[in-house]
């Protein structure tokens, strides 16, 4: 009787799960296996949206709010969520407000323990390469939230583009990425930085605040968690 229980439990709460996505996916386009849908939060406030999110690995809590007409995210195979992951495209704020036509991307088989991804600007776009690996408290704010002006001009200065991560790009705890950064394939951002700008070169460690690359010609591996003693 009480796996019946158990049983029925589950499948309310799964029941009740569909029909959220469903509600707020209303004039727009959400693709979530069921066995993912119970995990996911989502809000959607506009039309014409597309949520693609492939097969789920990890327990944490998959997050996604868009305010806005036309903005699109895809989220590949085995991306493994550990505490949660937050995406929003747009903010249901007053001095904010809907954005429009943002890409947000994130590569199959790329990690997450805590982490948050948000864009405040239209024509946005926004992507994480593949295996990559991003450690707790992790924010990538791919905005200004307000527009700056040469003096005596009213054209905003700093325009909000593009941010990429490369490939296989590792990104410790407690590091902010911002605006219109990239980051090359293979390297490792450290704990703590705050990176702003391009970094081209693959393979590097990126550290500081402002970031700065401090050694070059390294590589990690996916799985390598145990720590290694020092020689004696």
């Amino acid at each position: 009787m009480g796996r019946l229980k158990r049983w029925l439990s589950k499948r309310r709460a799964l029941r009740e799960a569909q029909e959220l996505v469903a509600r707020s996916s209303e004039g727009n386009t959400v693709d979530v296996a069921d066995n993912d849908v119970r995990r996911l939060k989502l809000r959607i406030v506009g039309r014409g949206n597309v949520v693609r999110i492939g097969r789920l690995l990890g327990g944490g809590e998959l997050r996604i709010d868009v305010f806005g007409d036309g903005n699109e995210i895809v989220i590949g195979d085995d991306v493994a969520v550990g505490a949660s992951l937050a995406i929003g495209a747009g903010a249901d704020h007053a001095n904010f407000g809907p954005v429009h036509n943002c890409r947000i991307a994130i590569g199959r088989g790329s990690s997450f323990e805590r982490a948050r991804l948000l864009t405040l600007n239209s024509n946005a776009s926004f992507a994480i390469g593949e295996n990559c690996m991003v450690a707790f408290n992790v924010e990538l704010y791919h905005t200004d939230a307000h527009p700056v002006y040469e003096l005596g001009g009213d054209t905003p200065i700093n325009r909000v583009r593009e941010l990429r991560i490369g490939d296989h790009v590792w990104i410790g705890a407690n590091a902010t990425l911002l605006k219109n950064t990239h980051v090359a394939d293979g390297s490792i951002v450290a704990w703590g930085s705050v990176v702003s700008g391009r970094f081209t070169e693959p393979n590097c460690v990126i550290a500081g605040n402002p970031a700065r690359v401090v050694k070059r010609g390294v590589c990690w591996k996916h799985g390598d968690s145990h720590y290694i003693e020092n020689e004696t």
